[in-house]
C-alpha cells in the first residue's frame, strides 16, 4: 500500500514464480492513496511479463487465504534494479483526481475473465509479470492489491 508511482518506467508491483509449481494472476486491484496528485491525472499503467527479477525496492509477504504460509515467490514494490521486460499483456488509463476527494475505482486494472486463460507464470524463478507506470506522477500514491493462485499442474 501507498505506492509511489512519481518515477516514469517504476515497476510498482513485481510478482516471480516460485521456482516449482504455476502461478496464476486472477485479477490486480489498484486504488488512490490520500496522496493525490495537485491537478487531475491520467496515469497509464501496463502489465508486462518478466523474464528476470528485479532487485532491491521493498519485499513483500504473500500469503495464502487458508493457510498462514507464506508465497515462496518473490514479491517486491518498487524494485532499486528492475527486472527484463518481456511482452506488454495489457494497458489501462485511469483517472486521479486532483487534491480532494478520494474515490475508489470499482474495477479491477486486470481481470482473468471466466472464459479465457488467466496470465500464467511458468515453474521458473525467471518468470513473472511487473505492473508498471508509464509516465511518473508527483506527489501521488497507489495501493495494489494482486490475487494469484498457485498450482502444480499447467
Amino acid at each position: 500500500s501507498g505506492i509511489s508511482i512519481a518515477t516514469s518506467a517504476d515497476h510498482i508491483l513485481q510478482i516471480m514464480a516460485d521456482g516449482t509449481n504455476y502461478s496464476r494472476l486472477r485479477r490486480i486491484w489498484v486504488t488512490p492513496t490520500d496522496d493525490l496528485p495537485a491537478a487531475i491525472s491520467y496515469p497509464v499503467l501496463q502489465l508486462v511479463r518478466l523474464t528476470t527479477a528485479g532487485t532491491g525496492g521493498s519485499a513483500i509477504s504473500a500469503f495464502r487465504y487458508g493457510s498462514t504460509a507464506t508465497y515462496g515467490g518473490d514479491v517486491r514494490s518498487l524494485p532499486t534494479v528492475k527486472g527484463t521486460e518481456g511482452n506488454l499483456l495489457y494497458q489501462r488509463r485511469m483517472a486521479l483526481p486532483a487534491t480532494g476527494a478520494v474515490w475508489t475505482i470499482d474495477a479491477p486494472l486486470w481481470e482473468a475473465r471466466w472464459d479465457l486463460e488467466p496470465v500464467v507464470m511458468g515453474t521458473a524463478a525467471t518468470s513473472g509479470i511487473a505492473v508498471k507506470i508509464v509516465t511518473g506522477i508527483a506527489s501521488c500514491t497507489l495501493d495494489v492489491v494482486a490475487e494469484f493462485v498457485v498450482t502444480s499442474y499447467t
